[in-house]
């Protein structure tokens, strides 16, 4: 079985690339969406992020986004602490999925592929690239972030340019070539 990064910064348009693989009947696994239920569900990453954070990370058994959210993007260092924590947890459960599937090629979509060790896990990478001026514009109207929050997100990530050296394909999102043609083609 054949396993495909899909990656790409905050905004980049990963996600529209991952639903039209979903509408060809590849199967995707979405890191963000997985995370996010193994940080309400397991707990194995609550007791870490309690025991990092405090228990307040919680509050009536519901993860408090804000608390968790201005921990990790006060450092890169108190970002690393939480990626370790999670993203052992999401590749484990990756794996899992995985071998859960029949399809000759999976695909896995995460703006953070080389610094979880996913991209490890994978065959071949394709990354999804659009200016920053357009990716910073789709995260504010989709999250109702600030410009900074959304640079803030864009900065602790690695660079479109290292992404892109080490990505197998490039697609190109910025709207002047079909995202579907794009990808048949690869395909």
């Amino acid at each position: 079985m054949k396993t495909v990064g899909i990656t790409g910064g905050i905004g980049s348009g990963k996600s529209v690339v991952c639903e039209i693989l979903r509408i060809l009947n590849y199967p995707v696994y979405d890191t963000d969406v997985q995370a996010k239920i193994l940080m309400r569900e397991s707990s194995v990453i609550i007791s870490k992020l309690k025991s990092l954070i405090g228990d307040e990370a919680y509050v009536e058994g519901e993860i408090n986004r804000a608390k968790i959210s201005s921990f990790i993007f006060s450092s890169q260092e108190n970002l690393n602490k939480v990626n370790s924590i999670v993203h052992p947890e999401v590749c484990s459960h990756f794996m899992s999925w995985k071998s859960e599937q029949i399809s000759d090629v999976v695909f896995v979509e995460s703006a953070i592929l080389y610094e979880s060790g996913l991209s490890d896990m994978v065959d071949e990478v394709w990354c999804v690239v659009t200016d920053e001026e357009k990716r910073v514009e789709r995260v504010m109207k989709r999250n109702g972030l600030t410009k900074q929050e959304v640079l803030d997100r864009i900065n602790s990530q690695i660079s479109d340019k290292e992404r892109e050296k080490r990505a197998d394909h490039i697609i190109d999102n910025s709207g002047n070539i079909s995202l579907l043609k794009q990808i048949i083609k690869i395909l």
